[in-house]
């Protein structure tokens, strides 16, 4: 699919869509099929708030007489004027005519985020959803516990394979809240070109620091500057031929969820290698991450990386069980044959 759409017109739905009381918090792919399956039994909802909704959160279908009455309204009139590559997918079935939306937003307090439409099969797709939130909640802890000193005059911090900008946006509002005078320089950065192009819009409506770049970057190796933060929710899911994803089944891992190696943790460790090289004395590594926990409770990602901080002269503040057990449905496939459960990890080093 090409890339591309126009920056200020994803931030105009987005300001139009707060003034209209627009909440929608994202849920899992399974969940989220299973409420589709219960809404196309039933007629389209009457209330305007709960119709954006149906469209830019479900990401409902429509048919034409309920699209047309619904593009009267003035946030989906300005979707009208974009691209429909992008903004609404048009589906021709017989004389039937269904409209969707191609972007999907949610919200978390009063930021609102856009992302991929549903379902996020294809390989660039940029993924949103409970992983999100838990990452929100691990990086407010962050700022509560490591940050809650005042942070340096220029406080440089990078979100590495930052996706929809989610976690650096919101960890940068964080420590604007808790330290007004604080001057932080957010980097994001991702091998995606088309998350970039979601940073972008994302920053345009949820950034208020005073300076911001946008770089396409394999982990850290396009990157010369150093940081006082790096932190990272990295894809952490082994997305082979044996996935449940149709995605993998059409021979396409999907950017966002392949973590790379045979247990999905590569990724994980490389940030933390190079991270290490990267990161000013004093400063921190946060990183959010999944790892299989193997046959008898063993944690190959603490075996692997414990190495890594040696050798990289930083020191472990935390390793936390976040949750347990995450994406149980991958355990009947053929890559975690040998694993017990997902868990979810929250890592926090400091560079001595």
């Amino acid at each position: 699919m090409a890339c591309g759409f126009g920056i200020l017109r994803v931030e105009v739905v987005e300001i139009s869509l707060k003034g209209e009381g627009y909440h929608f918090r994202t849920i899992t792919p399974n969940s989220h099929a299973r409420i589709l399956d219960r809404l196309s039994t039933r007629l389209a909802p009457e209330d305007p708030t709960e119709r954006l909704r149906w469209f830019f959160g479900w990401n409902v279908g429509v048919g034409s007489s309920i699209a047309k009455n619904w593009l009267k309204s003035s946030t989906l009139k300005k979707m009208q004027s974009s691209s429909n590559k992008w903004k609404v997918e048009r589906r021709s079935f017989k004389a039937t005519q269904t409209f969707k939306s191609k972007i999907r937003f949610s919200t978390h307090g009063d930021l609102i985020w856009a992302h991929s439409s549903f379902p996020t099969t294809e390989s660039d797709c940029i993924f949103f959803g409970p992983d999100t939130y838990r990452y929100f909640y691990f990086l407010q802890k962050v700022v509560d516990v490591y940050l809650s000193s005042c942070p340096s005059e220029e406080f440089k911090l990078i979100d590495i394979g930052a996706g929809s900008g989610a976690g650096g946006l919101f960890i940068a509002e964080e420590i604007r809240k808790k330290h007004a005078t604080a001057r932080t320089h957010v980097t994001l950065t991702d091998i995606n070109p088309r998350a970039l192009q979601f940073c972008r819009a994302n920053a345009a409506v949820n950034y208020r620091g005073e300076k911001i770049d946008y770089q396409i970057s394999d982990i850290l190796k396009q990157v010369n500057e150093s940081f006082d933060l790096i932190l990272s929710n990295p894809p952490y899911m082994v997305d082979l031929e044996d996935s449940k994803s149709a995605a993998s089944k059409e021979g396409q891992a999907r950017m966002y969820r392949n973590g790379g190696g045979t247990l999905g943790i590569d990724l994980s460790l490389r940030i933390i290698s190079e991270g290490a090289e990267k990161l000013k004395s004093g400063g921190l590594i946060a990183l959010y991450t999944g790892i299989p926990i193997l046959e008898m409770g063993i944690d190959p990602f603490l075996q692997a990386f414990t190495p890594l901080v040696s050798k990289g002269d930083m020191e472990v503040l935390k390793y936390e069980e976040i949750d347990p057990d995450v994406w149980g449905e991958e355990l009947e496939t053929r890559s975690y044959s040998n694993v017990e459960r997902i868990a979810v990890m929250g890592l926090v080093l400091r560079k001595k």
